[in-house]
């Protein structure tokens, strides 16, 4: 079941799901007024105001939840330096990571708000799958973290129970998305190429710039491979041993190549090979796979529809949002860190990529 995904959305920041996060961000003002059952001021606790959407108001128990499902996910991926990594544009990975908290919070909110406006509810077989859902994610956690955070089962439910609606806000809003691809837009072959690289940057980002005379090394190199290619069984075993490249198969569609490659590509049969194919970079040899890789095929067409989908969704949520009213209490979300900055406090430029 597609909605599933959309349970903890946190994950969504690293995989581009369909329910992508408000690239505007939140509007930096002052969470206050209203009926308040938060605190807005004071020490950092569960009970702390970080933001409101209308009247909706979202407590750092909420946030917390977010922000550890992230925290988990991204230092399973490259571990517990990350959160001082600079991004070179001013911030660090952690300051990005909180601004992307809060927009995903935001968007939740927003399509909550707009489902009651579309007629759109959870049915009870939903609301039985959140429960169970629910139990399976208690039952997971430390009962010292449940004391830590004030986690409770209606905390927890409320969050599946958000993004279990805002998915299906989502297939609503995307429902006249056309889900029509043709076998030729979509057509994806696989196949194993020999790459003499000439100049651009290598597979360890250092940059390639023979001279005339290497230039003409390597296309006596590639020259004399052809010759090998043509007489071996074994063509994938020949480029890994040869290639320049990082991987020897790639599986591609039209678009995805410089033309040069793309065209010798594409006029292959399964089982055939190009002769010698000069590209921007160096000379290729190409031994097709398969000329029509049906279940990669397949795959890229549900990228284009999900591309789509994505496409109708944004500009829908661009409208959405100026109709609601976001406050951020920056007083408390500037206290709140995904790793204790009492200890060692570095920025990192390098990411441990496990």
């Amino acid at each position: 079941m597609r909605r599933v995904k959309y349970i903890l959305l946190v994950s969504t920041l690293l995989t581009a799901l369909a329910l992508t996060a408000c690239k505007n961000g939140a509007n930096k003002e002052n969470a206050a007024g209203g009926n308040i059952k938060y605190e807005l001021k004071g020490d950092l606790t569960n009970r702390s105001l970080i933001l409101t959407v209308n009247d909706i108001q979202v407590g750092y128990d909420e946030v917390s939840v977010y922000m550890q499902e992230l925290k988990n996910n991204y230092e399973d991926q490259f571990g517990s330096s990350i959160w001082r990594f600079d991004l070179g544009n001013g911030k660090t990975f952690e300051e990005q990571a909180k601004q992307e908290v809060i927009d995903q919070i935001v968007q939740m909110k927003i399509m909550g708000l707009k489902a009651k406006e579309l007629g759109v509810k959870l049915t009870q077989d939903e609301k039985d799958e959140i429960a169970s859902e629910v139990r399976k994610y208690m039952s997971s956690i430390s009962d010292k973290y449940i004391k830590e955070h004030a986690v409770t089962d209606e905390l927890i439910s409320k969050v599946y129970s958000d993004n279990y609606l805002a998915s299906k806000v989502f297939d609503v809003a995307t429902n006249n998305v056309d889900t029509n691809i043709s076998n030729d837009e979509a057509k994806q072959i696989t196949t194993w190429q020999i790459f003499i690289q000439t100049s651009g940057k290598d597979q360890n980002d250092k940059e390639v710039n023979l001279s005339e005379e290497e230039k003409k090394a390597a296309l006596k190199k590639v020259k004399k491979l052809l010759k090998e290619a043509k007489k071996t069984d074994d063509f994938y075993t020949l480029a890994e041993e040869n290639t320049d490249a990082v991987d020897v198969e790639d599986t591609f569609g039209k678009g995805e190549k410089e033309k040069a490659v793309e065209d010798a590509s594409f006029a292959l049969k399964k089982g055939q090979m190009s002769d010698i194919v000069k590209g921007e970079n160096g000379y290729y040899i190409i031994y097709c796979v398969s000329d029509n890789d049906e279940d990669a095929t397949a795959n890229k067409k549900e990228e284009i529809i999900a591309e789509r989908q994505d496409k109708e969704f944004q500009s829908l949520y661009k409208k959405w949002s100026k109709d609601f009213k976001i406050a951020v209490n920056e007083t408390m979300w500037k206290k709140a860190y995904f790793v204790d900055h009492n200890k060692e406090d570095k920025t990192v430029t390098e990411i441990d990529n496990k």
